[in-house]
């Protein structure tokens, strides 16, 4: 049944009857369920960001850089994943990566005039998913079956959020007081996308009215994730072949437009430089990279794709090729690996560990097994500095340039630092020695305490 105008607008009135959203992880789990990639944003506390920056300019929406340190990239179908992330921040709010991913495209409607604008463009809008957000609308259909990127300014107070964006979905809370509800939930049928408002989005980007954004500008680049990001923007600049002068303009823009505060103009000066002055390393831009490191629980999604279930059987699954396997120490430490290294005390953990980095250092065989020659960062946290230099020595350590050391317990505020650190040195192996001294984990024997 359409609605009017009106009953379309009255927040107030909105019917969620027979459908509870109420829950966060609930939620979130739902709409996994149908096949909808969910990550954590950041919820709303007493009318301010959870990310306790008072001047926030996207309170309650970007993403939670501790859970997810590739923004709207990390979303997931993962329960297990989703259960992990809410055990964390039960009141964060829900995003909905849009977009080929999930299978859906958004019209994000910020008002009154958006809304009006895009009724005299299309006539009555069909009755598709459809939540209210703090002042608007999201009326949201099934993926064109060709690539949508993300526009601003499709028609006033009007955009599109497909392909390189990410919503924000009920129950989350807005900043001004609203909570996101479903006028028409995920129950109900999702429908095509009109004819008219994709001819609506090519006529107006073939005369220049709107803005293509690869980084959704409810996301921005958010504090912990400014250094490393523009770092990388910058080295994928360089290894196209661009200026250092150009390298520093761009940065600048990407910094004024995007981050969340902007940098101070040194810090970006100081991240251009490096930029452009790094080694042209292959493992920068070759499929080897030994960059980024990332681990991930196994995916409990099963066969789906999508909004598809797609099964394989057993005999096509070995007639795939085998995907080549990359290896910092073959056989033991694959690239992007995370290995645990475990013995009772005082077995020769930390000796076996250091003879390991002194070899990969240099490229060398170890126990007759080869090694991919890469920077090494140790963070020790047990054993004193004089201890550590008494250890190299008797190893022999000499003139290891790409081997580096941090003594001391870190905390969480000091990772971000210790994330550009790696990229910008090309480390690809961290060592933590020992684990046990690095994490709050009480019971070793109690799995969300050790997965998180």
């Amino acid at each position: 049944m359409a609605t009017s105008n009106a009953e379309h607008l009255n927040i107030e009135a909105v019917n969620n009857a027979g459908t509870d959203f109420t829950n966060p992880l609930s939620a979130a789990i739902a709409y996994a369920m149908n096949g909808l990639f969910i990550l954590p944003l950041y919820g709303i506390n007493d009318g301010q960001c959870g990310c306790g920056r008072s001047a926030c300019k996207a309170a309650g929406k970007h993403p939670i850089p501790d859970l997810t340190p590739h923004g709207f990239k990390d979303a997931t179908l993962d329960v297990s994943m989703l259960k992990h992330w809410w055990a964390r921040y039960p009141d964060a709010n829900i995003g909905i990566r849009t977009g080929n991913e999930s299978g859906i495209l958004v019209v994000d409607i910020d008002g009154q005039r958006g809304y009006d604008a895009l009724h005299d463009a299309l006539g009555v809008l069909p009755d598709t998913w459809h939540s209210t957000t703090g002042k608007g609308h999201h009326f949201m259909f099934r993926y064109p079956g060709h690539a949508i990127r993300s526009a601003t300014g499709v028609i006033p107070e009007v955009d599109i959020r497909a392909d390189g964006a990410y919503i924000v979905a009920p129950p989350s809370k807005h900043k001004n007081g609203p909570v996101y509800r479903w006028v028409v939930g995920p129950s109900a049928p999702l429908l095509e996308c009109p004819d008219g408002l994709l001819q609506i989005l090519t006529d107006a980007r073939s005369t220049g009215k709107v803005h293509d954004r690869h980084v959704d500008p409810i996301e921005g680049i958010v504090e912990g994730q400014r250094n490393s990001t523009l770092f990388a923007f910058g080295r994928r600049m360089k290894c196209m072949g661009a200026t250092s002068e150009t390298i520093l303009a761009a940065i600048r823009e990407q910094n004024r437009a995007l981050c969340q505060p902007p940098l101070d103009d040194n810090e970006v000066t100081r991240l251009a430089q490096n930029a452009f002055s790094l080694a042209d390393n292959g493992d920068f831009v070759s499929p080897i990279s030994l960059l980024p490191f990332r681990s991930a629980l196994p995916s409990t999604s099963g066969g789906l794709v999508g909004n598809d279930f797609a099964p394989i059987s057993v005999a096509e699954l070995l007639r795939q090729a085998d995907e080549k396997t990359n290896w910092v120490f073959q056989d033991y430490l694959p690239v992007g690996g995370l290995i645990l290294l475990a013995a009772k005390p005082k077995m020769g953990k930390t000796t076996l560990v250091y003879h390991l980095v002194a070899h990969i250092a240099q490229g060398l065989p170890f126990l007759k097994r080869d090694t991919t020659r890469t920077g090494v960062l140790i963070l020790e946290l047990e054993e004193h500095g004089r201890d550590v230099r008494n250890r190299l020595r008797d190893l022999g350590a000499k003139g290891f340039d790409n081997v580096y050391l941090q003594f001391g317990r870190l905390d969480n505020s000091a990772l971000e630092y210790v994330k550009e650190f790696i990229i910008q040195n090309q480390i690809g192996l961290v060592v933590v020695d020992t684990l046990a001294a690095y994490w709050n984990v009480t019971d070793e024997n109690n799995a969300a305490q050790v997965t998180a």
